[in-house]
């Protein structure tokens, strides 16, 4: 068996995975931003330890709780009701 071999095809999926999250997430960024037209990027940056934040930052602005922006970044279904 060649571990090396394991090691890039498990750092290929993992790769694989990070864009499919990101992608995901600059989705619900976009869709979120054409719903409200007054977020902006850094409405959704938080670093370490400021997840609060940054749901606060979106709560005042979309009027959501957050469990509703949770849900929505979980299933980004419909993001204006």
């Amino acid at each position: 068996m060649n571990r090396d071999n394991d090691f890039n095809r498990d750092n290929l999926a993992a790769d694989g995975a990070e864009d499919r999250v990101k992608g995901g997430w600059n989705e619900f960024k976009g869709k979120m931003k054409q719903a409200w037209a007054d977020l902006t990027d850094d409405d959704f940056d938080y670093a370490d330890g400021k997840k609060d934040e940054m749901y606060g930052r979106l709560q005042q602005k979309t009027g959501k709780t957050k469990q509703e922006l949770h849900d929505m970044m979980n299933y980004r279904d419909d993001y204006r009701d």
